[in-house]
């Protein structure tokens, strides 16, 4: 069984299974959620539940620690499958819904006391029956620790996870840090051969313009295809006014009547007869071998 607590030497990080200690651990994943997926789509389950799922679903949720025991960072995994067709490949929202609809939650509250804790490692492999590969959700990193090679540290050790378990490979729906800014800056419309250009645009080393794209490359990532409508959250129309007006309200602007943008990777699409606002995330596949 590979070890679930790695010490990195050369900063003094340590990697592990996910353990949110207090409140004050708790209110840091909110913010970096928030500050990663905007707070439009924030939806956090009690602390007790991260903790448990972490338990006994050991190496699809991890942490990362400083040296002085602060929590910098987060990662989010599920077990699931792929042929290898990178055309078979569903969205973020395919597979968090997967995620759900297996009995993980509630299985991980059953097996939290007394001697239901004999059962778990039957509900653990019940939880992997079928899969291949870990699928990357999340990763949460604290901007203050850029530089530490913290997302380099997760990857290592959720490949070593995946080499245990008998996995060729991990697979991740990528969100290009970059690609909002770029929207931004030139004014055009989101439209799926505008992310693509953006996504496969290199630079003079041949890498990825994509800060955080190119990141992965450098680990190992193997690109797959562009996702155009990977993750997507409707709210009503009065929420949206109200997230307008409370989250970057200097950055908002339209690129047609009904459709807003505000440096951000989704794209936000009202709609008047359903009084509705959907935003919609695009993101690229990616595959990094073990």
């Amino acid at each position: 069984m590979v070890s679930l607590v790695q010490t990195v030497p050369d900063n003094g990080l340590s990697i592990g299974p996910l353990k949110i200690r207090n409140r004050h651990e708790y209110e840091v994943l909110q913010r970096l959620r928030q500050e990663g997926f905007t707070p439009w789509s924030d939806s956090h389950p009690p602390r007790f539940v991260y903790n448990l799922a972490a338990h006994v679903f050991q190496g699809f949720l991890l942490e990362a620690r400083s040296a002085d025991g602060e929590i910098v960072g987060f990662l989010f995994s599920t077990p699931g499958f792929w042929s290898g067709d990178p055309n078979e490949l569903q969205t973020y929202d395919y597979y968090m819904k997967s995620l759900n609809r297996r009995p993980l939650l509630k299985a991980a509250t059953v097996l939290s006391t007394g001697p239901l804790r004999a059962f778990e490692p039957q509900v653990r492999r019940a939880h992997l029956q079928g899969s291949n590969c870990i699928v990357l959700l999340a990763m949460l990193v604290d901007p203050a620790c850029r530089g530490r090679r913290i997302p380099a540290r997760f990857i290592e050790h959720l490949k070593s996870v995946a080499s245990t378990m008998g996995y060729g490979f991990i697979l991740g729906p990528f969100r290009p840090s970059g690609y909002g800014k770029y929207k931004e800056q030139t004014r055009k419309p989101h439209s799926p051969d505008l992310f693509r250009d953006y996504c496969y645009a290199t630079d003079t080393d041949g890498l990825p313009v994509d800060p955080w794209l190119r990141a992965v490359v450098q680990n190992g990532m193997k690109m797959l295809r562009p996702e155009p409508r990977s993750m997507q959250v409707t709210r009503g129309l009065q929420a949206f006014e109200t997230f307008r007006k409370t989250f970057r309200p200097e950055r908002w602007y339209q690129t047609s009547e009904h459709t807003w943008e505000c440096g951000q990777a989704p794209t936000w699409y009202t709609d008047p007869f359903n009084e509705t606002a959907t935003s919609v995330e695009p993101n690229f596949w990616g595959m990094i071998p073990v």
